[in-house]
C-alpha cells in the first residue's frame, strides 16, 4: 500500500491520493496533514509514516469538501478509481510537509514539559488535551 502510494505520489505530486484499505481509506503524510486540518482526522504513526484513516461511509463527503476548496484528488483501490484535477488546484495552499509537522510536535511536547513543571492540578490531563487541540487545528 505504501509503494502504491510513494508510486502515485512521483507521478500525481499536487493531488491528494487516497487509498482503500479494507473497510477504510486512508490519506499518508502531507495528504494526512491536509485531512487533518480540514476534518480533525487524528493522525496516527504507521511504519515512520503518518496516516488518517476514515470509514468508507465518509468518502463522499470527504471529496465534496475536497472538490469544495479545487483540491485535486485521487481515489486509489489497486487502480485509480477517481481523479479529479482543477485547473486552478488548491492543494499546495492546504498542504503541510512532514517538517513543519514535526516542528509543531516538538513545540507542543515543550509546551507540555513546561506546564508539567509548573502546574500542580488534577484536571492537567485536560487543560493539555485542549492546548494540543488548538495547536493541532493551527496546522
Amino acid at each position: 500500500m505504501i509503494n502504491n502510494y510513494i508510486d502515485l505520489k512521483i507521478t500525481y505530486k499536487n493531488y491528494l491520493i487516497i487509498l482503500k484499505a479494507g473497510v477504510f481509506y486512508i490519506c499518508i503524510n502531507d495528504d494526512a496533514f491536509i485531512l487533518n486540518k480540514l476534518f480533525g482526522y487524528k493522525i496516527k504513526e504507521f511504519n515512520n509514516y503518518k496516516r488518517i484513516g476514515f470509514p468508507i461511509n465518509s468518502l463522499n463527503k470527504v471529496l465534496k469538501r475536497l472538490e469544495r476548496l479545487n483540491i485535486n484528488y485521487i481515489v486509489y483501490d489497486n487502480k485509480i478509481i477517481t481523479k479529479v484535477n482543477f485547473t486552478n488546484n488548491s492543494y499546495n495552499k492546504y498542504r503541510i510537509d512532514i517538517n513543519t509537522y514535526n516542528s509543531y510536535l516538538r513545540r507542543i511536547k515543550n509546551i507540555n514539559n513546561i506546564l508539567v513543571d509548573r502546574i500542580n492540578s488534577n484536571n492537567l490531563k485536560d487543560i493539555l488535551g485542549k492546548i494540543e487541540n488548538i495547536l493541532c487545528t493551527i496546522i
